[in-house]
């Protein structure tokens, strides 16, 4: 395919930064994206002087300007405008430059980005130098950051051609990534200049997120055909909330699609998981060599058994509170049914291997369910699909992804998102909105990456085994490894994140970190303050949120009502229309003598066309009269 191309030009890193920058600064939220994007290509266009151009040489141009990539059916969207406005004519099926274009103003804009981007990178060496003894270039600093930038990306949506408009960039930056994310939980604590800084570019890149749907309409459209049904987990952060920013940017999701006039549900199966995994979790909270993700979560946050069986016991309450509805697993339906084995052998292609047969049964039942209820249709747009299974397993969603591909065929919408990709969609529907998802989305991923993944922190559990059987430490202080947070930390600080540096050595100093932390007894009293304070803030935002939902149920209230209201005006428009008509046609073919009423119903479309002649018709304005009055009616509803 065409949008598929291998970019041909180099890529600069530090070039695709100021071009996100520059991008977010030239935003207008009155202007739809596509004006916004316009001012970045009238330069490129400009530059064939008097050569054909089309789509396609514009987006290489593009790239090779700009170190962004945006699909060709974006650029033929964006020429088109251009056209419209003169800039451009077509002709024998190319596109030629019709004026010059002055570009001075973005020429500054770049200049002041890379002034921003320089200074950026220059804390960043700092950061790495003084905190990690990592000496990083400026080059390869700006690579890492880009890496770091480009995780912010709309995975497994079929009509967004590209993951991101950065290019893929190489792996084997686990280092730096680390140390990146580590940067970024320490300047978001002062919210200062190099925080904005951070936050600004991580917004850019969501915003340029949206030039890769070529079909733009569908940011426009909400989610009322849509039911989301979330997977065991992301219940979890939502239930149990055992990190206070995971919790928060789950919140804001909810809040997102809610306010979308998206629906949320549950399948049944999905909550027995859910409750049959927190009770696991829960019987293994005070096991020092239980060492499942969850239990370490828990054990982050210092929630104790108690805290963690009140949650579990109020899962489904919370769940009704927060607007999901619990919903029976759909029947094995033969006509709808697919093909189980092709969906597991899409799991193992993709590399999604289970530790429990049963956690795959539920996902494939998950799965399944969702094609029931779309009743075999193909659905190409998100905002049509009817039901989506919404999970934080990327492995899984791409595993989806492909079986679908295989099931439905390549234009076929896939039945399971990321959490994060459909964040960042319900986001660029409402930019402009009160909504903090960058923020929590950022620093969640922050965290992540600041944290062993499942395979590194067995293997590290696996060298403590030896070294128990060795006997070169007391058991009690390797007890204490499995089991407190303290360890991870250390394990990260000392490795940045990398199997490959996990030696004899650093597990040695990870061992006497973990003991000179826990002799110091300021270190557990930081960090108490720190999990209050993030707890508070949980609150917080809690609040925030009810109230978020609180608007959205309203919103979606009075939309209902505004669109009865307009049906009904629509219905009597059409009615006096007929009517008129048929009166025109009865009296007038008949001979008998017109009435004033008669005259009055005959002459009402003319009444109708004179006024939108004055730009006061009724149909013409009904839309924004709808929105109005659905503002004013939520307004009331909400009060003061």
């Amino acid at each position: 395919m065409a949008n598929q191309r291998e970019e041909t030009h180099e890529f600069d890193a530090s070039r695709a930064l100021q071009s996100l920058a520059v991008l977010k600064s030239s935003l207008d939220f009155g202007r739809d994206y596509l004006d916004n994007f316009c001012k970045l290509v009238l330069p490129v266009v400009a530059s064939f002087d008097g050569e054909p151009l089309s789509s396609r040489s514009v987006a290489d141009e593009f790239f090779k300007n700009y170190s962004l990539r945006v699909p060709d059916k974006t650029i033929e969207l964006v020429l088109r405008r251009l056209a419209k406005r003169k800039v451009l004519t077509k002709q024998a099926g190319s596109y030629y430059c019709a004026e010059s274009v002055d570009a001075d103003d973005l020429q500054e804009m770049f200049r002041s980005a890379q002034g921003a981007n320089e200074t950026l990178y220059a804390n960043l060496m700092e950061f790495c130098q003084e905190r990690f003894g990592l000496s990083i270039s400026r080059d390869d600093i700006a690579l890492q950051f880009t890496k770091f930038v480009s995780r912010f990306g709309v995975d497994f949506l079929k009509n967004y051609i590209f993951r991101s408009t950065l290019p893929d960039l190489p792996d084997g930056l686990s280092d730096g990534q680390f140390a990146i994310a580590a940067y970024v939980r320490s300047v978001s604590e002062d919210g200062g200049d190099q925080y904005t800084s951070v936050m600004s570019l991580v917004q850019a890149h969501m915003y340029a997120n949206a030039l890769l749907c070529p079909d733009l309409e569908s940011i426009e459209k909400d989610f009322s055909k849509v039911t989301f049904y979330f997977d065991t987990p992301c219940l979890v952060p939502l239930v149990v909330q055992p990190d206070p920013i995971e919790s928060r940017a789950s919140n804001e999701l909810l809040a997102l699609i809610q306010g979308l006039r998206g629906k949320v549900a549950v399948f049944a199966h999905t909550f027995e998981e859910l409750n049959s995994v927190l009770q696991g979790v829960l019987s293994n909270l005070e096991n020092p060599r239980a060492e499942g993700a969850l239990v370490r979560d828990l054990r982050r946050a210092h929630l104790k058994a108690g805290d963690v069986a009140m949650r579990v016991a109020g899962a489904e309450q919370r769940l009704n509170e927060l607007g999901f509805s619990i919903q029976p697993t759909p029947e094995y339906v033969q006509s709808y049914q697919i093909d189980e084995s092709k969906l597991e052998a899409a799991f193992d292609e993709c590399g999604l291997h289970y530790k429990h047969e049963r956690a795959k049964d539920h996902d494939v039942n998950s799965i399944r369910s969702i094609y029931v209820i779309r009743k075999a249709k193909k659905y190409a747009r998100l905002e049509d699909s009817l039901a989506v299974l919404v999970t934080n397993n990327a492995a899984l969603a791409r595993s989806a992804q492909k079986f679908g591909r295989l099931h439905e065929g390549q234009e076929a919408l896939t039945s399971v998102v990321t959490d994060y990709a459909l964040a960042n969609v319900a986001w660029l529907k409402r930019p402009a909105s009160k909504s903090t998802m960058p923020e929590r989305e950022l620093l969640a991923a922050s965290v992540a990456l600041m944290e062993p993944s499942e395979k590194f922190w067995r293997h590290f559990l696996k060298s403590v085994d030896e070294i128990e059987r060795s006997g070169k430490y007391d058991p009690d202080i390797l007890a204490v490894l499995r089991a407190t947070p303290l360890a991870e930390r250390e394990l990260m600080e000392l490795t940045l994140g990398s199997e490959d540096l996990l030696t004899d050595s650093r597990i040695d100093a990870v061992v006497e970190r973990v003991k000179a932390r826990l002799r110091d007894e300021s270190a557990s009293i930081v960090d108490s303050e720190r999990i209050a304070r993030e707890r508070a803030e949980a609150e917080a935002d809690e609040l925030r949120l009810g109230r978020a939902r609180q608007e959205a149920r309203a919103a979606g209230f009075a939309s209902n009502i505004g669109g009865l209201i307009e049906f009904l005006i629509r219905g009597v428009h059409a009615a006096g229309v007929l009517a008129s008509g048929m009166v025109a046609l009865i009296f007038g073919s008949s001979g008998i003598p017109w009435t004033w009423q008669a005259m009055t119903l005959a002459l009402f479309p003319a009444l109708l066309t004179a006024l939108d002649a004055l730009g006061v018709g009724v149909i013409r304005h009904l839309k924004r009269s709808r929105r109005n009055f659905e503002q004013r009616l939520t307004t009331w509803i909400l009060g003061p």
